[in-house]
This record gives structure tokens, sequence and C-alpha cells, in this order.
């Protein structure tokens, strides 16, 4: 399969599918596991789930009140680090993840998506994008935090074809490693052949590129999230363009994410 655009309704359904994934870890985990640190520094599997609830009411703002949203970014802006702070002592608070009321601004978000015009921009903390591209990085994120989680617990988290929409993402995002750096974006393209869980391909990039990405689509999608360095998955990475991309890859609003196999998070 090619790396087409899916519509809203079946993308949609798929985070809402990615979430409730995310959810079963926690339960799974149980009150025992709701202090585990993860990967993600400082933070434990119930601060996780606070970052994802306060980052889907920004989306949720982002599409329903864009002068807002516009201030929250500027405040956010002059503070990142007290802004994420103030967003996770709430729940902090509570003696058990809010999972919900995360579950309860994913739905209230799934409307606002489906109420907003298909060729509008939507402000975030990054670039402007497309309503359907800020549904698929609220995909992604739900999704990394989720194998953040099941890392930390053991559980696991087994990956789906989702991933498919997180590789298109990451592949749009090809640009933004580079920017936030300050480096030149290369103009020859990269041919990104992936297999999803399902065994299905995934294909990106004309066939005639002389760099290539190859391999199985969870390790290109936790290069991309910083998770993992890429020599240590099992891709193929030829040329390179295809390895600097591999190495500064981002595929998350903000500044550029820590060296992957240190503690960081989007």
């Amino acid at each position: 399969m090619t790396s087409g655009a899916p519509s809203m309704a079946a993308l949609l359904t798929d985070l809402d599918a990615e979430r409730e994934a995310v959810a079963d870890l926690v339960r799974k985990a149980g009150e025992p596991g709701w202090r585990i640190p993860t990967p993600a520094a400082g933070w434990d599997v119930r601060d996780q789930i606070a970052h994802l609830t306060v980052s889907d009411e920004c989306a949720l703002l982002a599409l329903t009140d864009p002068r807002g949203f516009a201030r929250l970014r500027e405040s956010a802006a002059l503070d990142p680090a007290g802004f994420e702070r103030r967003g996770l002592d709430g729940a902090r608070a509570e003696p058990a993840p809010a999972v919900a009321a995360w579950r309860a601004v994913g739905s209230r978000l799934r409307t606002a998506f489906l109420g907003v015009p298909a060729d509008g921009r939507v402000g975030w903390f990054g670039p402007s994008m497309s309503p359907l591209s800020l549904a698929t990085a609220r995909l992604m994120e739900t999704w990394a935090h989720g194998w953040d989680i099941g890392t930390a617990t053991g559980l696991g988290c087994a990956p789906t074809d989702r991933l498919r929409h997180v590789a298109g993402l990451g592949v749009r995002a090809r640009a933004y490693g580079y920017v936030i750096r300050d480096r030149p974006v290369p103009s020859a393209p990269v041919r990104v052949r992936l297999r999803l869980p399902s065994g299905r391909p995934w294909v990106s990039g004309p066939p005639e590129a002389a760099d290539e990405i190859a391999g199985p689509a969870e390790d290109f999608c936790l290069v991309l999230a910083r998770r993992r360095r890429w020599e240590d998955t099992g891709l193929t990475v030829t040329g390179s363009d295809a390895t600097e991309w591999m190495r500064i890859g981002q595929m998350f609003a903000g500044p550029p994410g820590p060296p992957p196999g240190t503690t960081g998070s989007p």
C-alpha cells in the first residue's frame, strides 16, 4: 500500500482505538503501576496520561477557539517548563490516572475535528497544520506515550497497522528536524519502504530515489518519535540524506528532542 491520505472519519476511528489501547494498559498496570517511572524524565504512568489529556485539551482549544489558543501558545513560549508543570500539577493531586477525563476530552475532540473545514489550517505549537495532520499528530502522541507506558510497566504495547498514520506523519515532517536545528533541508527525495505489523507493505517516495529507508514500520516510527536510535532497530538505511534524517528526524512539535536512548518526551 502507498501513503495515501485517509478520511477524517477513518483517522478518528483509529485515534479512538489507540486511546482505548493505552487506557487498557493503564487498567492492566493497576494501582502499583501508576507510580512506575517511564522513559520521560520525571514522569510516571499517571503523568503520561495527564500529559495526553492536557495536549488533547490544547488541540481542542486550537480547533474551537483559535484566538484563545494563540494566547495560550504565547504564554507557553514564555515559560515552557512552567506551562508543562502547571498542566501536570492538577493530575498529580489525583489518587489515580484521570483516564475518564482523558476519554471525555477525546470525545469532544472528535466532534471538533468533524466540525472544521478539511482544507483549513489549525495553529499549533510548531507550524500550523491541516486538521488531518493535527488529528494524525494526536494519534502519534497517543501511540508514543502508550509505548512509554507499555515499556515502563513491562506490559508492552502491541503495534498495529494504525502505525501507517504515524509513518505518514513522519515522512511529511522530514523537513522539521532540519528547520529546528537551523540546517538546510535536503532537496533529494528518500524512498521509504516499511512493513506494517500485519505484514502489509507501506511505501512512500519515488522508486528512483537514490536514498532509501526500509524495515519495520514500528522501528521507523520509534526513531522519528525520538525513542530509538536507528542503529538499534531493524531498519536498513541507505544514503547520506537518509542517514542524516534518521539521526535528527523529529515528528513532534517543539525544540529538538533529546538524543534517542536518553530520557525525554514529546
